[in-house]
């Protein structure tokens, strides 16, 4: 038997794809800055429309690892 989405304590597949199939489907490309989940990490999502097809490419990594190697240059930059 599975965990049900109230176990897991967040939405079920079907209800995490359609929240975030509205937001890309709002525009052609873009970046949504969110968590993906009910209670997820920060995540930053990139998405395009692929040659004005309804098909779409996406992006989504957590928002810490994008910005680690900003924080190290800067932290040396500070330091010097």
């Amino acid at each position: 038997m599975g965990i049900s989405s109230a176990e897991r304590g967040g939405p079920n597949g079907p209800d995490v794809g359609t929240d975030l199939i509205s937001k890309i489907g709002q525009s052609a490309a873009g970046i949504i800055r969110a968590p993906i989940t009910a209670n997820g990490i920060d995540r930053i999502t990139v998405y395009l429309m692929l040659a004005e097809h309804p098909v779409y490419v996406s992006l989504s990594l957590a928002r810490s690892e994008i910005l680690k190697k900003w924080y190290i240059t800067l932290i040396v930059f500070m330091i010097w």
